[in-house]
Parts: C-alpha cells; sequence; structure tokens
C-alpha cells in the first residue's frame, strides 16, 4: 500500500507555481531575495538562471544563490512557522550540492514526461493508497493531491485543515499515525484473505 503526503506531480505547473507564477505572491520579500541572488538576464527563467550561478565559477555568487534558495523553500514550506536561522548565513559546500541537485532536477522536469504520474495511475489499480494533503501546504498546493486521488480510484483524500508541507505539529503526525495503522490493518486484511 502507498501513504502519500504532499503531493508533487512533478508537472510545469506544480514547478511553475513555485518558482514562476505563484508563491512569490504570499512571500514577495523572500522573492525578492531570491531573485536578486542571480544576475539579471533574458531568459526570464530562474531555474536556468540559478543554474547558471551554481555551476559558475564564482563561488561568493554560488553560496549566495544556494542560501537564497534554501531560505526561499524554507519560508515557502514553513510558512508562518519559519524562523530565519543564523546558520543559514554560514553556506556550506554540502548546502550548494543539495541547491545543485535540486536545480538539475527542475531544469530537467525531474526526468518525468509532463502528466505521466497522472496518467499511469491505472497501473497501480487496486493498490491502496491514503493521500494526506495540508491545506497550508505552499509548496505543493492541495489541487494535486485531488488531482492524484482522482486519478486513483480507491484511494482515500484527507486534507488536514491546518497542515502545511512539512511533516510537523500533531494533526499531520496524527494523521500520518492513524493512516499507517490503517494500512497495516488493510495489509493483514489482506493476507488473511489469500490464505
Amino acid at each position: 500500500g502507498l501513504i502519500i503526503r504532499g503531493v508533487f506531480l512533478a508537472r510545469k505547473r506544480d514547478l511553475d507555481w513555485f518558482v514562476r507564477d505563484g508563491a512569490h505572491r504570499i512571500y514577495p520579500e523572500q522573492w525578492a531575495r531570491l531573485l536578486a541572488s542571480v544576475p539579471q538576464s533574458d531568459s526570464n527563467d530562474l531555474v536556468e538562471d540559478l543554474c547558471g550561478v551554481l555551476w559558475g565559477n564564482d563561488e561568493i555568487a554560488r553560496r549566495r544563490a544556494a542560501r537564497e534558495w534554501t531560505v526561499w523553500g524554507s519560508q515557502v514550506a514553513l510558512g508562518s512557522g519559519y524562523l530565519p536561522d543564523s546558520e543559514e548565513d554560514h553556506v556550506t559546500s554540502k548546502m550548494v550540492q543539495q541547491v545543485r541537485m535540486e536545480m538539475h532536477y527542475a531544469k530537467n522536469q525531474y526526468f518525468i514526461e509532463e502528466n505521466r504520474i497522472l496518467e499511469h495511475c491505472n497501473q497501480i489499480k487496486g493498490l491502496p493508497a491514503i493521500i494526506i494533503h495540508g491545506r497550508n501546504d505552499l509548496v505543493c498546493p492541495v489541487e494535486a493531491g485531488l488531482s492524484l486521488y482522482l486519478a486513483l480510484p480507491g484511494s482515500e483524500y484527507v486534507v488536514l485543515p491546518n497542515s502545511g508541507h512539512v511533516a510537523l505539529g500533531s494533526e499531520m503526525i496524527d494523521a500520518l499515525v492513524s493512516a499507517t495503522e490503517k494500512m497495516k490493518m488493510r495489509i493483514k486484511r489482506n493476507k488473511k484473505n489469500k490464505q
């Protein structure tokens, strides 16, 4: 069985929400800092511009872009729970590598064809699935969870009214534990029925 939390379908519109036209309207101040960390270009493609900096020769620019991307992701993921940390000012080579990996996947459309996940859900038809999504998830908007639920017949869909993207807080933790217990019972029941 599957327990899926915070659905990201790797569609163009999912990435666009995060890096082009969506989440920046919620946190415009941090967005401005992120944009300021990359040189202006005519590409109008933040992912491409970030890649240019992250694989460029300027070590200071690489670290600055990595820091601002990391802070951007933290702000959007944690929302009002985000508290800037002075340790984020110290950018390690590991942090730069992490951001490079994220940009590599984004630049390559996550190595998956557009809508492939939704269009191929029939391949796991009958597999028990519980989809859990926080209503306040600004990294992966709740629409993605609903789309997956509609494409996966027999799945369950749980929207948590007070949760966001990160698996924190009693509401999210309780939902994950409950889903795990429910899935365990289903698997036991299926095994027993096959005997």
